[in-house]
């Protein structure tokens, strides 16, 4: 699967992330422009789907979208 030009490498993975623990997260990988520090080359990241903590915890859950 590819989204906007990422790749799935792996799904349901856990991960500490600034000390943080992430589950069910996904792996992808892309090549080109990356985020974060890296501005250019092989980019690894992750991504949580948190549509079904949204839907749980309704009015209780402030995401904050990024500037």
């Amino acid at each position: 699967m590819r989204v906007c030009g990422w790749k799935v490498i792996f799904t349901h993975v856990t991960v500490r992330l600034s000390g943080e623990l992430l589950r069910n997260a996904t792996e992808g990988h892309r090549d080109g422009a990356c985020t974060g520090s890296n501005t250019s080359g092989s980019c690894w990241n992750y991504f949580a789907n948190t549509s079904l903590v949204e839907k749980a915890h309704a009015g209780v859950l402030r995401v904050l979208a990024p500037r």
